[in-house]
């Protein structure tokens, strides 16, 4: 998958888990600045993205994850890209 794939799937994700169709984000928003982005939705959202991306993450992948670009870039990064 391309940048812009992982990108156009985590906000299709997203937008599924939140049940929000509004929801709005680049490459350099935070997590904290989407709306719904909780938690729990971190949750449902990051084992959705594995399932469709064909990766698997690990807890310590995400203390370097701050931003929609730092996953997309993480996400590439398992995809060996």
């Amino acid at each position: 998958m391309t940048k812009e794939q992982i990108l156009e799937t985590l906000l299709a994700i997203v937008r599924d888990v939140i049940d929000d169709d509004d929801i709005e984000f680049g490459l350099d928003t935070p997590f904290t600045q989407v709306p719904g982005w909780d938690s729990l939705n971190n949750m449902h959202i990051i084992v959705r993205l594995e399932k469709k991306t064909g990766v698997e993450f690990q807890q310590a992948d995400f203390q370097t994850i701050a931003t929609i670009g730092d996953l997309v870039e993480a996400v590439l990064r398992k995809q060996g890209k």
